[in-house]
Parts: structure tokens; C-alpha cells; sequence
């Protein structure tokens, strides 16, 4: 018996609760296999639905969620095959699942599940037992359902679950099906490049944004909704960094960036909207060159001016134009310009840009503005001043020239006049207004010289002028206030003018007392030399007495003597140069004699012998014994050495001031005969000049004279005033002269001029000629002319009767008085100079002299008298050597006469002056090597005159002398006239008739005869007695 046959079955009953139960159990987990499998998938879609609205779900993720749903969801199908398809259920199995709900059972179900499929049996195996066994565990079990034994509340779950995430997923697919669906697509194809779908969209941002180095920056986002969700709040972020947070209005989102200097990358997000931006940090293009051109007016006539721009402002002149060009550090694509008024937009190449021109007095502030290839402009304008400047006046100036000096009428001045302007001189001149009370003032040629420039650009002009009183015609005794003047090129404006210089215009004899007075303050600052040495030497022998002075006392104490020692001996040789300054003046005036000018040159030598040679070893002395102060015993010898010098010295001072006094009475007695001379000449002058108008004047009133009359005789009224107020000067002068030396001739002068009434008297000639008196005017201009003349023969120093005419006179020997001679050579030489100047100046002013022929024949004179003196000096030379020097010397000159006879004074006649000028430098270098050659023992007479000539050598070399004295007038008047015009000139012709002619209406009608008949004969007579008086 087979074991098959033996198996007892399941009763019918029971496998029919067993096949409910695998049916029920079949659904059931088919439906969680399913819920399962869709839960994942549905899960899977939602992740990727929700993080495509974070953010732009990438690939790898899309792959990793598409991916796990997948795997859930056949992990679940799997699952499910495996107890269905792969490994079935048996009963057994599910009498276990039956048990695990009825407990009651037990195994017993187990058991007979397993008896019935029991394959062998026991050897004491009964087929009853089991089938009663099966029976009754069977009987029992239809008490139970086995299909309640399947659990259904977690499929039920998972239903419901799957069913809420079908409904989720349904939702979003209602409202907003384009992103669903874009996500079903994104999900279900997560290699593809699919964008994804957003419900806020983000315009108008670029990839990249080139971003200003390190500044802050705006960044607009256009934001626009696909749907009801419209957040408000955007962010932008740099990493995990918030930049900036802002709120979307009106579709538009502005950000304001911190700023970067680093590359990175900027996300933008607006709800699930995200842009990924590239921030690229540069520096702003900048400027590296700003350059210019300014048009400058017109009538400047200037280039155009190219420039760069080196600050914040260009200053340029009104009325100018100007245009810019720049170069930045990157190629432009756009650049404007701003005036204040409008914008231009600038012609951009490469990186460089150009403007038009600018009116600079339209434009104030002119500002720049672009752009580079890359999208960064400027960070603000750069912007550039425009300041307007006027055309400023020309400033002249006359840098070397006093402000007040005195020269001789002949003179000639070396004028260095300079103009600086800001944009060019045309014009650079001298101009002069004339003050004289000259009796027969000549008409001026001229009253300004100037000198036009060819270029328009040069802002500093220096011309030397030549001004000579003799060349412009202005007389002696007069005032001129000289201006330098300047134009420039700017229409219509006046011309700018210096500071006024006063230059009086002296003659001879207000000239040398000009020197005598300018000698005199030497003299008073002699005297201070003197009380300061004194002070040095009290000082120095306090310092010999003193005793326990400590090393540093003494050599403080010491220092300071010495310091005073050196300043009083640079005073000395100050004042020494000053003297000679004087000196050189006074050798061009004739009116000072070779013996005073010789005897004033070894004057001033000793002072600078004095002070270069024992002040300064004086000096020295006390400087030794200052760094001997540790030293007792040489620190004494040093002192005593200073302070015996320091004693020769003031005795030398007090010498010297013994010379210098001896030599200012003589120079005082000198110009006092001189000037008293010169008003003798200056009233014989009148007296001539008043016969002259007698005829046309006599018998009328002051007040009945025509114009021309009027103004005549008001100036020779003026001009007496001046001759009354200068005598009565001479008066004083004489009186005190007399009080302090107490010379018998000038008590007499003094005396006479009391008792002459001279104040009273020359006063009242005054008023005859002012009021038309004109015969006793006369003679009384004749009585004080020769009254002036007697005085000032009276007063005349004696002449030295070994001086000849030109100053050489003979020594104590059979030899000339070398010192004398070369003293007259200095003169001739000087004057020989002069007239070259003049003549050059002559020629400058050849166009505008009224009189040309007349001067350059005065010029001619002036060359005759300098050949007579050197013809004098030649007589009494007595040394062969210059014989042919002297010849040739007077031959140059016979040229240069003969040239300005023609009249001739151009570059020939110049160059003639020249050799002459050489000639006569030769001479007196002869003379002096001469006395270099054969020194004669020192201590002579010989021996002085050698050191004399070589101290006049000395003096004649020092640079800026020669051109006039310091003016001690202090201003004033004086020789009459107007301060402000030129004296009016004389309007007789010379000849006794006016120039217009006098007539006198009668009752019969008009006489056409020059003289009043009434008149003639008494003037005849007068005349006859006049001409008598003067025989006698």
C-alpha cells in the first residue's frame, strides 16, 4: 500500500475556508503590492513637483528620486510575485496565518494540515485516527472565518495614502497644469534637458554682469506670476550668503549688491523662480590722460595752446574756446559732455573720445561721462573747472633805476626797462613830463621813446633805452617824471605805466653841490665810524683789564668785539664806495678842479686802505685772541696787538675827518661862487630875453598884454621868484659858511647882500616884470647880474697857479703831475663817452628830433672842446712815448667832427666815437703802465701819485657808476613851472617881435608899425644909455 493511498484529505468544508482565505489574502496584498508601488511613484513625482519649486532640480537628482520610486515600486511588485507567483502559499502557510488571528486553534489546525500532507507514515500509523483527528479539528474550525484572519487596516492605509497622494498630485495638475505636467516630463525622462517650468519667471537678468570693483551695485529683475502664487519677497544670494533681500513692485525687483572683488555667482530667486547670474568684478574704466586745446582770442594771434589737464581747474583768458580729448583705460563705446546746459554726445574711438570747442565764458563746469565695452561707466562725472581770467594790464618797471636822482643836462642814462604780461607786450617805452622854468624853453623833441614788438608771444620784454636831458631838449634846473610804459595786445586798452621816477636835470652848479652834499653825508657817517672804533677800543680794554673772566665769558665777550670790529670796518669801505660814486659824478662836471678831485680821490683811498687793511687785521687780532680764550697769557698778547691797531686807527679816523671837513669847506666855497654865477648869468639871461618883448609890450598894462605876452612874462616872473628864493638861500649859506670858518670874503658878501636889501629887492623886480614894467626891470636885472658876478668872483677859491685849464700841473720835480694828467684823460674820456651814447640815442631819435642838424652840430661842438683838451694836455706832456698816442687820439676826433658836420651820426660816425673812445683808454693805460714800470720808492711823492692813479683806475672800473647821484631834493620845485605839463614854450621869435605882433589901437586906427610911435624915441634913448652903462 502506496503512501498516497493511505493520506487521509482536508474535509471539503475546511479546504473551502482555506481557499476564501487565499483569495481575500490574494487582494489584499495584490491592492498593498499596488498602493505601495504607486505611493513610491507618487512620492517620487511630488519630491521632484516641490523641489522644482525650490529650486532647478538637477539631473543627478531628478535621476536619484526617479530612480527610488522605480525601485520602491518594483520592490513592492517583487514582493508580492514572490509569495504568489515564485513561492506560492500552501496551507500550511496560511493555517500559520489562521492561527496567528484564532489562538483557540492552536496548532491542532497545523497539525491536521500537516497529517492530511504527511508523505510517510509511522509504522503504527492508523488512517482512522488521523481522519477522526482531521474531522474533529475541522467540525471545530467551521466555527471560525478564515478570511478574517487576513489583516486589511494597513492595505487599507496604504490605499488611502496612495489615494490623498493621487489627490495631491491631482491638485497641482488642476491649477497649474503646465508645471505638472513640465514635472511628469522632468520626472519621468530625468535625462533629458528639459527647463524646468516655474510659476514666477525672471526676465531680464543677463549671464553675466561685469560689476564695479568693490562697490556696491543695482541689479533689476523684471519678475512676472503664472499662476495664484505671487510671492513678494526676492533674494539674492553669493553662496550661502544673502547679499540683499528686497520686495517685488509692480513686477520689478531691484537689488542692491554689496560690493565684490572676487568672481562668483549671484543666484536671484522670486518663489520658485531662480536665475543664476555670473558677477564678474572690474574695476571702472578710468581716466588716464585729459588734454586740451584752448583757442585764445583773436587778436592775441596765438597757435592754438595744447595741454594736459593737471588739476581739478583750467584757468583760461575770456572770450577763449576750448576742447577736451581724453584716453581711459578700456575701449569706449559712448561718452557725453555736459556744460550745465546741455549734453553732447563725444566722437568715441577705441578708447579715446574728443569734444568740440567750448566757449569758455559760456561754460562754467564742464562734465564728462562714459561707457566701456563691457557696460561700466565713470562712478561719478569727471568734471573740470573752467575759470576765466581777465587779460591782465602789462606791468613795466624800471628795476635798476632810482626813484629820485640827479643827473647833468649832458648826461646820458642806461635805462633797463623791463615788461612782463600774460599773454605778450606789444609796446615797451619810456615817457616823460617835463617841469622847467627855462626863460626860452625849447619845443620838445620828444617826450616818449618806445619800441614795438614783431612777436605777439613774448610775456617778458627788457629793452635798454638811452635818455639824455640834451638829446630831449630839456634844459638844466628842471624836473622830469620818467614812467616806463608797456601795451599789450588787448583792443581798445590803455597803456600800463611804472612807478614815476624823478630825475632832476641839473646844471653844473646844482650838480656839484648835489656831490658836496652826498661828500657831507659821508663825512657825518665818518663820524659814526669814529664813535663806534671808540666804543671797540673802550671794549677791548676792558677786556685787557679784566681778570678771572672764565674761558667761555671771554670768548662770548671777545666774539662780540670782534663782530663790531668787522661791521665798522665794512661801513668804512661802504661809505668809501659811496665816496667814490660822488667822485665819479663830479669828474663830469668842469666846475670841480683837478686839485679837489685829486685831493678827494686820496681821500677815499686812505678810508679804503683803512678799512680792508687795519680795521680788518684789527679784526683778525681779536678773532685770534677769541680762540685763545683758554689761554690766559696769549689771549692778553692778542688783545693788545688788537687794541694798539684800534689806537693808530682813530688816529687815521680822526685824520681823515680833518681831510674830509678841509675838503667839503673848499667844495662849499666852491659851489656857492658857482651858483652865486649862475644866478648872475640867469638874471642877464632875463634881462635879454625881457629886451626882446620890450617893443611889442611897452606901455600896456599886465592886464592890456595879448595871451602870448601873458604867459611870457609870467614865466619870467616865475623864473625871478626862483632867483629870489635861491639868493636868499646863497644868503644863509654864506652867513653860516662865514660863522663857522670866519674867512673875511664871505663876512663881505654876507654883509653886501644884507645891505643891498636882496630879499626885498629881487622881490620887487619880480613884480616890474609881472606887471609890464619892463624898462626898470631891466636895469634892474642888469644891476643884479653883475652884483651876482662880483659876489661870486669874491668867493672864488684860488686857483693853484701850476694847474692849467684841463687840471695837469707839474710835481715837485721837472715831470708832470701824472695824477693830474690822468685825471683830465678820465674826464676827456668820460665825456668822449657820453657823446657817443648821445650820438647813438641822436640817431634812435634821428625821425622824431625837430632840430636834427641843430643838435648834431652841438655835438660837434662838444667834440671840438674835447680836442682842445686833449691839444692843452699834449702841450705839457713831457713824455715821448705819448706824443703819437696823443696825435692819433686828436686825428680820431677831426673824424668824428667831420662826421657830424654833415650832419652824420649813424653807425660810421658811432664806430669813429669808438676808436676814439679806444684811443684815449690807451693813452691812459701808457700812463698807467708807465708808473707800474718805474715804482718809485715807497713813501714818495712819486710813490703816492702811482697808488693815487691806480685808486682813480680802481674807482673808473667799478660797475654802476656814473648814472646819476641819489637825489637829495626830496621833490619841489626847482626852477618854477607846472608839475604837470611841460613849461610853456617862449612864443617870441628871437628876434624883439612876437609871434603874432603887437598892435596898439588908436583913435585914428591901427599903427602897423612894431614900436608905438609915442614910444620910440624914449626907447632909443634908453637903449643908448643901457649900451653905454655896459661899455663902461
Amino acid at each position: 500500500m502506496n503512501n498516497d493511498e493511505q493520506n487521509v484529505s482536508l474535509p471539503e468544508n475546511l479546504k473551502r475556508q482555506f481557499a476564501s482565505l487565499e483569495q481575500r489574502l490574494w487582494k489584499v496584498e495584490t491592492a498593498q503590492a499596488v498602493s505601495c508601488a504607486a505611493i513610491a511613484l507618487f512620492i517620487s513625482y511630488l519630491i521632484l513637483f516641490f523641489s522644482d519649486r525650490i529650486w532647478d532640480s538637477p539631473v543627478w537628482f531628478r535621476t536619484l528620486i526617479f530612480v527610488a520610486g522605480v525601485l520602491v515600486a518594483v520592490f513592492a511588485v517583487l514582493r508580492w510575485a514572490k509569495v504568489w507567483v515564485l513561492k506560492r502559499r500552501d496551507w500550511r502557510d496560511l493555517s500559520v496565518l489562521v492561527q496567528r488571528k484564532f489562538r483557540r486553534l492552536g496548532d491542532r489546525l497545523l497539525g491536521i494540515v500537516e497529517l492530511s500532507a504527511e508523505k510517510k507514515h509511522l509504522h503504527n500509523y492508523s488512517r482512522e485516527l488521523y481522519e477522526a483527528a482531521i474531522h474533529q479539528v475541522a467540525e471545530e474550525a467551521d466555527k471560525y472565518n478564515f478570511v478574517e484572519a487576513v489583516e486589511s487596516r494597513r492595505t487599507k492605509r496604504l490605499g488611502i495614502i496612495a489615494v490623498a497622494l493621487l489627490a495631491l498630485l491631482l491638485l497641482p495638475l488642476a491649477v497649474v497644469p503646465a508645471a505638472s505636467w513640465n514635472v511628469m516630463q522632468r520626472w519621468s525622462v530625468p535625462f533629458a534637458d528639459i527647463e524646468r517650468y516655474t510659476l514666477v519667471q525672471i526676465a531680464e537678468l543677463p549671464e553675466r554682469i561685469m560689476a564695479p570693483h568693490g562697490e556696491a551695485f543695482q541689479l533689476d529683475a523684471k519678475v512676472s506670476y503664472r499662476s495664484f502664487w505671487q510671492p513678494r519677497r526676492a533674494s539674492a544670494r553669493f553662496t550661502k550668503h544673502v547679499a540683499a533681500e528686497t520686495s517685488v513692485k509692480n513686477e520689478q525687483a531691484s537689488f542692491q549688491i554689496p560690493g565684490q572683488t572676487q568672481n562668483g555667482v549671484l543666484k536671484i530667486k522670486v518663489g520658485d523662480a531662480e536665475r543664476l547670474v555670473r558677477i564678474e568684478p572690474s574695476y571702472r574704466p578710468s581716466l588716464q590722460e585729459m588734454g586740451y586745446t584752448i583757442h585764445l582770442p583773436d587778436y592775441l594771434k596765438y597757435p592754438p595752446i595744447d595741454a594736459k589737464v593737471r588739476g581739478s581747474s583750467i584757468t583760461l583768458l575770456e572770450n577763449s574756446h576750448i576742447s577736451f580729448r581724453g584716453v581711459t583705460t578700456r575701449d569706449l563705446i559712448a561718452a557725453e559732455a555736459n556744460d550745465g546746459k546741455e549734453t553732447t554726445v563725444l566722437e568715441v574711438k577705441s578708447n579715446e573720445f574728443s569734444t568740440a570747442f567750448f566757449n569758455a565764458d559760456l561754460a562754467a563746469r564742464i562734465s564728462f561721462f562714459w561707457q566701456d565695452t563691457v557696460g561700466l561707466s565713470n562712478a561719478s562725472p569727471w568734471r573740470v573747472s573752467l575759470v576765466k581770467e581777465k587779460d591782465r594790464s602789462p606791468i613795466p618797471d624800471m628795476p635798476q633805476l632810482s626813484r629820485e636822482i640827479a643827473i647833468l643836462q649832458t648826461d646820458v642814462l642806461d635805462i633797463r626797462t623791463i615788461a612782463r604780461d600774460d599773454y605778450g607786450v606789444r609796446d615797451i617805452g619810456l615817457s616823460w613830463e617835463i617841469e622847467s622854468s627855462a626863460e626860452e624853453t625849447a619845443s620838445w623833441s620828444s617826450t616818449e621813446v618806445k619800441m614795438s614788438k614783431n612777436s605777439s608771444r613774448e610775456k617778458e620784454v627788457e629793452e635798454l633805452f638811452r635818455w639824455s636831458p640834451g638829446i630831449f631838449r630839456i634844459p638844466a634846473d628842471s624836473y622830469v617824471e620818467l614812467v616806463a610804459f608797456a601795451t599789450d595786445h588787448f583792443p581798445g586798452r590803455e597803456r600800463s605805466e611804472s612807478a614815476v621816477r624823478r630825475i632832476s636835470v641839473l646844471g653844473n652848479e646844482r650838480h656839484a653841490e648835489l656831490v658836496r652834499q652826498n661828500l657831507e653825508s659821508v663825512l657825518a657817517r665818518i663820524e659814526e665810524v669814529a664813535r663806534k672804533q671808540e666804543q671797540v677800543m673802550a671794549k677791548t680794554e676792558d677786556l685787557q683789564n679784566a681778570e678771572n673772566l672764565t674761558p667761555k665769558v671771554a670768548e662770548e665777550k671777545i666774539g662780540k668785539v670782534a663782530n663790531e670790529q668787522a661791521q665798522n670796518a665794512k661801513q668804512l669801505d661802504q661809505l668809501s664806495r659811496e665816496g667814490m660814486q660822488a667822485l665819479r659824478e663830479a669828474l663830469k662836471n668842469p666846475v670841480f678842479t683837478p686839485q679837489a678831485l685829486q685831493e678827494w680821490s686820496k681821500t677815499l683811498q686812505q678810508m679804503q686802505e683803512l678799512s680792508q687793511g687795519k680795521m680788518n687785521e684789527a679784526g683778525k687780532d681779536l678773532k685770534s685772541a677769541q680762540q685763545k680764550s683758554g689761554d690766559p697769557d696769549g689771549r692778553e698778547q692778542q688783545l693788545g696787538q688788537a687794541q694798539k691797531k684800534i689806537e693808530e686807527i682813530l688816529k687815521e679816523l680822526e685824520e681823515l675827518q680833518g681831510k674830509v671837513n678841509k675838503g667839503l669847506d673848499d667844495l662849499q666855497a666852491l659851489t656857492l661862487s658857482e651858483r652865486l654865477r649862475k644866478l648872475g648869468e640867469t638874471e642877464e639871461l632875463l634881462r635879454t630875453e625881457l629886451k626882446k618883448i620890450i617893443p611889442e609890450t611897452i606901455g600896456l598894462l599886465a592886464k592890456e598884454l595879448p595871451d602870448k605876452f601873458r604867459r611870457i612874462e609870467s614865466k619870467m616872473a616865475k623864473s625871478q621868484d626862483n632867483v629870489h628864493k635861491e639868493a636868499q638861500n646863497l644868503h644863509r649859506e654864506v652867513n653860516r659858511f662865514h660863522e663857522r670858518t670866519q674867512k673875511e670874503n664871505y663876512g663881505d658878501v654876507g654883509k653886501e647882500m644884507t645891505e643891498t636889501r636882496l630879499a626885498e629887492e629881487l622881490d620887487r623886480t619880480r613884480e616890474l616884470v609881472e606887471n609890464n614894467v619892463g624898462m626898470e626891470a631891466t636895469r634892474n636885472l642888469a644891476v643884479w647880474s653883475k652884483r651876482f658876478a662880483d659876489w661870486a668872483d669874491k668867493l672864488q677859491p684860488p686857483v693853484e697857479e701850476s694847474s692849467s685849464g684841463q687840471g695837469q700841473g707839474e710835481g715837485e720835480g721837472e715831470g708832470p703831475n701824472m695824477t693830474k694828467t690822468l685825471i683830465a684823460l678820465l674826464r676827456l674820456r668820460e665825456r668822449e663817452m657820453n657823446l657817443h651814447r648821445q650820438t647813438t640815442l641822436l640817431e634812435e631819435q634821428k625821425s622824431a628830433a625837430q632840430d636834427y642838424k641843430a643838435q648834431a652840430d652841438e655835438l660837434r661842438v662838444i667834440q671840438q672842446k674835447i680836442k682842445e683838451g686833449i691839444a692843452e694836455i699834449e702841450q705839457d706832456n713831457k713824455l715821448p712815448m705819448l706824443k703819437q698816442p696823443y696825435q692819433e687820439t686828436q686825428q680820431a676826433m677831426k673824424e668824428v667832427e667831420r662826421y657830424l658836420e654833415v650832419p652824420q651820426t649813424d653807425a660810421v660816425t658811432a664806430e669813429a666815437q669808438v676808436k676814439t673812445v679806444e684811443l684815449l683808454t690807451d693813452v691812459i693805460n701808457l700812463i698807467n703802465e708807465q708808473a707800474k714800470r718805474n715804482p718809485p720808492p715807497s713813501g714818495s711823492s712819486e710813490g703816492q701819485e702811482s697808488q693815487d692813479m691806480a685808486f682813480l683806475m680802481q674807482m673808473m672800473s667799478q660797475p654802476g657808476m656814473g648814472q646819476g647821484l641819489p637825489s637829495q631834493q626830496g621833490g619841489g620845485n626847482m626852477s618854477g613851472g607846472s608839475t604837470d605839463r611841460a613849461a610853456a614854450g617862449n612864443t617870441a621869435d628871437g628876434t624883439g617881435k612876437g609871434a603874432d605882433g603887437r598892435k596898439v589901437n588908436k583913435a585914428s586906427g591901427s599903427s602897423g608899425v612894431n614900436v608905438p610911435t609915442e614910444f620910440r624915441e624914449t626907447l632909443e634913448n634908453y637903449f643908448k644909455a643901457l649900451e653905454q652903462e655896459e661899455s663902461r
